[in-house]
Formats: structure tokens, C-alpha cells, sequence
């Protein structure tokens, strides 16, 4: 591992924010007021370890993001060059550049993508390291924990340097306790925007974290009223009062017949009648309607169709006829902006700048199942095209996923009485054509 640079920061100013006329500040002092941030966007490591938590407390949150995460490994992320002859963006194979994401000697290029996936959708944040080699090439990536990273902001800005950023570095802390610094240029961050700062990320999971733990309690508080630890569940009215051996005798033979783990606590009462009254705990609440609330809301930030991840509320709702049409619309939508998210954010972090404009970084979507179109109506296009003569057989075998016919496949369909007319012959008469398409002279019989 290379040597890390040691790197020293300010204590910033927690000072509340007062409100000012920023008109007749200058660049600095109009940076830092901007720069400066309110108590609840201050470094909170709880909160994104809290949330990373909740992805392995909560079902129906391990499903979504698990789902997102299966999602954005699918396509390979490919280093492009732009073609200045045609202005297409081609495939580099050769550059150095496309080393980070598969030489990491311990985590796969689709590990790591799982790690981006859950990291983002968790926290908002998403943070790789770059490991660089003596000639400062980045050769390997790894991701760091967003709970073990504080973002460091720039106290000062020189306009005169041609340079501005709002990101100074990151100091990280692990959770054993070890801690060291990071340069900006050493991690590629990436993040959902967080609308109170310029540096901060906000992500679907923080989005929905009310409505996860209005889930995890109505779970929790129908398992209490399963148990009824607290609730009596049977009350047993009695002509006369019972004595302790009899009340205990009374539990004994119920317990035998309802089982002991679900008969929750017997209460007694005497009075004029004998009867039995079985009740059920917070009998009031609704507890379907709750559930399915909290489902659509946590679904619905993530970006996911409910049926796509098998909740309740979606199985009840959606017919599974609609359930490719709910894929499509989860990749075409949902997946498509997170693709192109990151992909931005790695070619910002590690294409030079001089090269940004003809080299990019892009997830290649052309083999994602769930975004092509379906084959009948492919097979459907391809038909029309070559029956109208618009294309070639080989074209339309492209379309099909089929190879090149080399022997007839350069070929349009005419129908017998379509005429064709070379551009060259517009100066020919009418007489001329007919005599061209015929053989024989307009006026031969």
C-alpha cells in the first residue's frame, strides 16, 4: 500500500447560522457562508450505521435494495472512446484505465458494484478508494463503509489558483478505532443529492426510515399481541370467586387445549353470570391497512413496483400478467438513473481532464434482459421492415440477433411491379423507363 500524505484540517465553526446580506461579501466569505452547514447535516456516524443496520433488520428493505443491488450488476461498466470519424462511443479494451474494477485481488468487478448499490441506497453515499501505484496510476478500488467516512469541506478558496472545491477529504474511521486521512483526489464519491448542502447525499432508505420503523413496530406489536405477554386474551367470568389453586388449574386445562404459547394471560372475574370472553389486543387498529402503507411508501422511494419485489400490498393489487411490464419500468426508470449516476461520478474520478471529453465511463445495457424488447414484437418489426423493402436481410437478421447472410444477405425486397428509377436517369422520359423496365421500346406490342 502506497504511503498516504498526511493531511491537517481546521476545526469548522458549529456556530448557529445567522442571517446575512451575502451581496457585499467577497468570493471567500460568500463560499463559507454557503459552505457552512446547519446541526442536522453535521457527521453523524450513528445514522449511517443505524441505516446500514435497518437493510439487514427489515424484510421488506433487504428486499428492495438486494433487488436494486442484483439490478446494477447486471451490465458491465465499459470504458468508451469517442470516435471522431463517425462521433460513436467504441469500447476501449486496451487502456489502463479499465484495470480498477477487475483487479482487485480480493472483491469481484460485480462486488463491488453490490457494494456501490447498498451504500447508495442506504445512505445516499457511496465512497471508493483509489489505490495507486509509484507512478500514481489507480490500479485497484475499494469501498469504504459511508459509517467510517466523514466528509471533509474546504474552509477557504482561492479564486486566483483557477480552482474550486467544496470537498477538501475525507477522514476515515474504522470501527476498531483506527483512523486516518484521505486526500479529495483519493476517493470516488458518489451520492443521491442532499437539498440542505452541496457535499452531503440523502438516500431512499433515510427517505422512508419513519415508515420502516412504523413497519418494524407494527411487527413487533403484533407478535406481542400474538403472545398477549401483557394482555389477557381469555377472561373467564365465574358465579363465585375461584382461590389461587383453582384459578391455576383453571390455566392448566386451557393451556392444554389452546396451547400454551398462544393463550396469553386468564383473567378471572366473578359475578352473577358465568361466561367467557376472548380478546384480542389493540383490537382497534387496523393492521392490513398499516402494513400496506408502509410497503407502497418503502417501495415507492426505492423506485420499485411493489409486485416486482413480492410485497403483500403489490401481489394484492397488480395481476402477475403485469409483472414484465413492472420489471421493465423498474430498469427503464429506476435503474437507468443510477447507472448513469455512478457512471458519471467514476469517469469525473478517474479519466484525467484532458481526456474527459473523448473518454467516458458507461454501463453497457445492450444484454439486460429486462430492458429489451420482447421477441415477438421485435420478430414483428423486423417483418414489417423487410416486407416494405426498407432494409436489408441482414439488417433485419441484426435486429434478430442473427448473424450475416455473406451470400444473399445484402438484399431488398421489391414487389414485381414496383419500378425503380436510378437517380442518375431523371433526365430520361417516361417512354425510356418503360422501355428500361421492359426490354422492349414503349411502343412494341
Amino acid at each position: 500500500m502506497r504511503i498516504l500524505k498526511s493531511m491537517f484540517f481546521k476545526r469548522r465553526d458549529r456556530s448557529a447560522l445567522v442571517e446575512k446580506d451575502i451581496s457585499g461579501m467577497n468570493f471567500t466569505d460568500a463560499f463559507r457562508f454557503f459552505r457552512n452547514d446547519s446541526e442536522d447535516a453535521t457527521f453523524d456516524p450513528s445514522t449511517n450505521k443505524a441505516l446500514l443496520q435497518s437493510y439487514k433488520a427489515n424484510a421488506l428493505v433487504y428486499s428492495c435494495i438486494k433487488l436494486k443491488s442484483q439490478a446494477f450488476q447486471q451490465p458491465p461498466l465499459a470504458l468508451q472512446m469517442l470516435d471522431p470519424k463517425t462521433d460513436e462511443w467504441k469500447d476501449d479494451l486496451k487502456s489502463s484505465l479499465r484495470e480498477p474494477f477487475i483487479s482487485n485481488p480480493f472483491l469481484s468487478e460485480s462486488e463491488i458494484k453490490q457494494y456501490i448499490s447498498i451504500h447508495l441506497n442506504c445512505t445516499g453515499k457511496s465512497f471508493l478508494w483509489k489505490w495507486k501505484n509509484n507512478m500514481n496510476e489507480v490500479v485497484e478500488v475499494w469501498p469504504l463503509p459511508p459509517h467510517w467516512v466523514q466528509v471533509q469541506t474546504a474552509d477557504s478558496i482561492d479564486p486566483s489558483t483557477g480552482k474550486a472545491t467544496l470537498i477538501s477529504g475525507y477522514i476515515i474511521t474504522t470501527d476498531s478505532g483506527k483512523q486516518f486521512t484521505l486526500l479529495e483526489d483519493d476517493v470516488i464519491y458518489t451520492r443521491y443529492i442532499d437539498p440542505m448542502n452541496l457535499w452531503d447525499g440523502f438516500g431512499p432508505l433515510q427517505a422512508a426510515w419513519k415508515n420502516v420503523q412504523t413497519d418494524d413496530k407494527a411487527l413487533l406489536r403484533q407478535a406481542e399481541g400474538i403472545t398477549s405477554s401483557n394482555v389477557p386474551s381469555v377472561i373467564i367470568k365465574t358465579m363465585k370467586p375461584l382461590n389461587p389453586t383453582q384459578k391455576l388449574d383453571l390455566r392448566t386445562i386451557l393451556a392444554q387445549k389452546m396451547g400454551s404459547s398462544v393463550r396469553g394471560n386468564i383473567l378471572t372475574v366473578n359475578g352473577a353470570d358465568v361466561d367467557v370472553t376472548i380478546t384480542e389486543a389493540l383490537k382497534g387498529y387496523d393492521w392490513k391497512t398499516i402494513n400496506d402503507m408502509d410497503e407502497a411508501r418503502i417501495c415507492m422511494v426505492f423506485g420499485i413496483p411493489p409486485v416486482v419485489v413480492s410485497a403483500v400490498v403489490g401481489l394484492e393489487n397488480s395481476p402477475w400478467s403485469n409483472i414484465k411490464e413492472a420489471q421493465r419500468w423498474f430498469y427503464t426508470s429506476t435503474m437507468l438513473y443510477e447507472w448513469e449516476m455512478v457512471a458519471t461520478s467514476v469517469s469525473r474520478d478517474l479519466i484525467p481532464a484532458k481526456q474527459r471529453g473523448t473518454m467516458r465511463y458507461a454501463f453497457d445495457t445492450s444484454n439486460v434482459q429486462a430492458m429489451q424488447d420482447d421477441y415477438t414484437v421485435t420478430l414483428e418489426r423486423a417483418l414489417k421492415i423487410w416486407n416494405d423493402g426498407l432494409g436489408t436481410r441482414n439488417e433485419c437478421r441484426a435486429l434478430l440477433g442473427m448473424n450475416d447472410d455473406a451470400e444473399a444477405g445484402e438484399v431488398y425486397k421489391y414487389k414485381m411491379q414496383d419500378v425503380l428509377i436510378q437517380r442518375e436517369d431523371t433526365d430520361m422520359s417516361l417512354d425510356d423507363h418503360m422501355s428500361g423496365a421492359t426490354g422492349e421500346s414503349a411502343g412494341s406490342v
